[in-house]
């Protein structure tokens, strides 16, 4: 398996990022690729919590994703393992 860690710094409560990343109506108002919106956002917010995801084009295209939590140490970390998924939220290859 391969690791990507990515690190930013944001200007903004640390609280306020903490619900960013944590409420799925936060969420789905900026967690997309630029031309596309994010439709859909279910967390389970615990370990081994499903993050399920889908991205969405202008002309209807969807491109599904989750993610598996394996830390939360709020507000300060987040971490999981992020995969391509089907709408029903397993992990496609």
């Amino acid at each position: 398996m391969k690791k990507l860690t990515i690190e930013r710094k944001f200007d903004v409560q640390i609280e306020k990022l903490w619900e960013a990343f944590t409420k799925p109506e936060i969420l789905q108002n900026w967690w997309s690729p630029k031309g596309m919106e994010c439709s859909y956002a279910t967390i389970d917010l615990k370990l081994d919590g499903l993050f399920h995801y889908c991205f969405k084009t202008e002309d209807g295209n969807e491109f599904w994703g989750r993610g598996i939590y394996k830390t939360i140490k709020a507000p300060d970390i987040i971490s999981y393992v992020d995969t391509f998924a089907d709408k029903d939220g397993n992990a496609v290859a």
